[in-house]
Order: structure tokens, then sequence, then C-alpha cells
């Protein structure tokens, strides 16, 4: 470990802050020069008392499932998470010593079949909202002065508490971006943010296969654009206040659109395009199907055909023993429908199917 590293070490925390390969390398580099085998970054939810490895090197996936399920609540070092300011240490060896380690599950059963004996953490991240982030390093036993490590990194621990901190943000507004386009996508119809000139930022599913059609209105050679960007001028408020408008367009084949722009809110027009007003698209399409509520049920919670089979009496009041024998299906088969179910609805009882899915049902026309 020699001191000059150091800034080649800052250079990569930095640049690794907007992806995971680039964190990857920050965190190899960090496990090379401090002579240890896995890098990683542990998070753990105070709120939930769970945990899991996020950015890692050297540390086979099997282990960090086996972490995530089980060994976290194993782990002896959660004892210790609140003795430890954030860029203090925690050592294994020091902390427990080499008995009692030897007698652990966490270290018999877990890192020595993945040869490791030994690890030392450091908070790096602590959070209002009750999420706490280490760095993790692990090696065999032994390998390492442990204090020694901890002093060489002592003047790159708040570059490492930045870049972790700022590192966390961006994989929660990552998710926060993934999951707001998955609600979107399971929306049977297309919605898509539009710019005044027609053109497309965001798309749901539905709204790209609807713009892939031929003739489809947005396209520059059709015969409705004109129409078209009137409507979506008047939403972005190109020549006066935004207002909402709408238009019907002819198919090519025979039929009508219904279109609908919506002015998007300033704010969240200014996220998407901060140069130019963006209006939301709505397109109904009078001849398509609509679909029933166990076709809602399927694909708002990814229900298995045979679930949305038991699920549907259920929810209208039938007992299991009567849905199943309505289904022609063994009562033990129902119940391992409904506790798939229940893992999918995010509940316990079948007297909460009703609270969850009523609303839901309220969109279906009936058979």
């Amino acid at each position: 470990m020699r001191e000059s590293e150091l800034p080649e070490l800052v250079d990569l925390l930095y640049e690794g802050i907007l992806s995971a390969e680039g964190w990857s390398a920050a965190l190899s580099r960090l496990a090379a020069v401090t002579s240890s085998q896995a890098a990683s970054i542990v998070l753990w939810s105070r709120r939930t008392d769970q945990a899991l490895v996020g950015d890692q090197v050297g540390l086979p996936p099997e282990l960090m499932a086996d972490y995530a399920r089980h060994y976290h609540l194993l782990d002896p070092g959660r004892y210790h998470v609140d003795r430890i300011a954030v860029g203090d240490w925690y050592y294994d060896e020091r902390e427990l010593g080499p008995a009692t380690m030897r007698r652990l599950p966490f270290y018999q059963e877990f890192l020595r079949k993945y040869e490791l004996d030994s690890t030392m953490a450091s908070p790096v991240m602590r959070t209002s909202a009750g999420l706490d982030g280490f760095l993790s390093l692990g090696s065999a036993a032994g390998r390492r002065n442990l204090p020694d490590v901890g002093r060489f990194l002592a003047p790159l621990m708040p570059h490492l508490q930045r870049a972790a901190s700022l590192r966390v943000r961006l994989m929660e507004l990552s998710q926060q971006v993934e999951l707001q386009q998955e609600m979107l996508d399971r929306l049977s119809f297309p919605v898509a943010a539009v710019t005044a000139n027609r053109a497309v930022l965001m798309a749901n599913r539905r709204a790209q296969e609807w713009l892939r059609l031929p003739g489809n209105p947005l396209a520059a050679s059709s015969p409705q654009a004109a129409r078209v960007t009137a409507m979506l001028e008047s939403a972005c408020g190109v020549s006066g206040p935004r207002v909402a408008a709408g238009a019907t367009v002819r198919k090519p084949a025979g039929g009508e659109y219904h279109l609908a722009a919506v002015p998007m809110p300033v704010r969240a027009s200014e996220f998407v395009s901060p140069l130019s007003p963006v209006a939301l698209l709505l397109v109904s399409d009078p001849d398509a199907e609509r679909p029933h509520a166990g076709e809602l049920f399927r694909q708002i919670f990814r229900l298995t055909p045979a679930e949305v089979r038991v699920l549907i009496p259920l929810q209208r009041g039938a007992t299991l023993a009567e849905t199943c024998a309505a289904l022609h299906i063994s009562v033990e088969t129902g119940r391992a429908h409904l506790r798939n179910v229940f893992d999918k609805l995010g509940i316990r009882r079948q007297a909460d199917i009703a609270r969850v899915l009523g609303p839901i049902e309220l969109l279906d026309p009936g058979p």
C-alpha cells in the first residue's frame, strides 16, 4: 500500500458514480491495493432489517443471494453498527477474536464456503430514511494487517462517503424511472409525452407499438399531421395558454382513433424536456376490445391464467372449496394458487382481496 496510489483511487470513485462498471473498477482497485479478495458496498435498511450486497467485486452471485436471504441475520457485525462512527472501522479479528470466529456459523457455514475468513467494514453512508451503507473488504484471515489498512484508507474515506452517497442516490433515481416505466407499460392503451412538433420523448409499450403502425398520425408524411400538430400546440401553449385539446383521426384501414393532448405540469415538463413544453398524448381506439377484469388483474399483478381463474370467484365472495369444486381442481392446488396470488398482491388474508381488487373491477364492462 502506497500513498501515491490514493489519487488514482479518488479519481476512480468519482468516475464510477454514473455506472456499475465504473464503480466496479474503483472497487477492484481498492481490493488490489489493500490485499483484499473482495470489496463491496453492503446496504442495510434499519426499517425492514433487510441487507443486501450492492456493487461488488470478487463475490460470487451465490454468496450475495445467501447473504440477502439468511446470513445477514447471523452477521456479528450488525451488533457493532451503532458503535462505529462514519469513517471508522470494524475489524472482526479485533472485535470478535479468532476463537469466537471459529465457533460462529457466519464464518464456518457461510464465509469459509466461499474461501473468505475475515472482514473489515466502515460505514460510508447513513440516511434519514434509515438506509446504511458500508464498505466491506473480505479476505483470508491473517492476510492483511487490518489496522494498517484502515490507516492507509483514512484520507480516502471522505471521498468514498461522498461517492457512495451519490451512487446510491443515482441508483434510487434509476429505480424510480424503471418503476414509472413499468407502471406505464401496464396500461392497456397508448400514452406518450410529445412536444408541439410531434417529437416523442417518452412512450409506454402500447404507444411504441402504435407509433410503428403504418399511417400513424404523428408521422410527418401523414395527411393528418397538421391536425395533430394543432392539438399538441394547444396543449403545449405555443400561441397562448396551455389548454387540453382533442382530435379524431382516421385509420388508414378504416375506423378512427380518438386522441387527447393534456398539458403536463410545468415541473414534469421541464424534467422531460427543459427546452420545450410537453403534452401527454392519450390514444383511444374504439375498435379495441376492452380488457375483462381478469385480464386487468393479469396485466397489473402478473398473475397466471390459473391464478386468475381461482381469484375471480374468491374476489366475488365464493369460498376456496366452492371455487376449487367449480374449477375441478383439488383444494391443495387451489391453496397453492392462492398463496401465489397473496404474494403477488402483497396481502396475507383472503378478506383483503376485495379491498385490493374492488377498485380495479370497476373498470370491467362486464361479460
